[in-house]
């Protein structure tokens, strides 16, 4: 048996589109796990019963901030070289890439 069809109010048919940052897309990816929902059941309940919260992650110290914004800027570098030459990248480059995405994560998800 087929499910029944939903009334016109009942379906969704329209799409809210909004940009976020990779390290805030994980967060509430993250969230939604968590909170056993789907991300679009998660962010909908979010925004419609108001319950957002937001955290600034400024409280960084500028100068770990500024040397992980340096990290990534050579980062993307060697990214775009290893593309332009079709080459695959090392294994100390896709290493020390994966550990400085720990490192991140740990420090947004700590709040420090």
């Amino acid at each position: 048996m087929a499910r029944p069809t939903k009334t016109s109010p009942d379906r969704m048919t329209e799409i809210v589109r909004f940009r976020v940052r990779p390290a805030e897309f994980v967060l509430i990816q993250q969230a939604a796990i968590r909170a056993g929902k789907t991300l679009s059941e998660y962010a909908r309940s979010h925004i419609i019963e108001g319950r957002v919260v937001i955290k600034s992650h400024r409280k960084l110290d500028p100068r770990a901030f500024d040397q992980l914004r340096r990290i990534g800027v050579n980062l993307n570098q060697a990214v775009r070289l290893f593309h332009t030459n079709k080459d695959k990248p090392p294994p100390e480059l896709l290493s020390a890439a994966a550990t400085v995405e720990r490192i991140i994560l740990e420090h947004i998800e700590d709040g420090s």
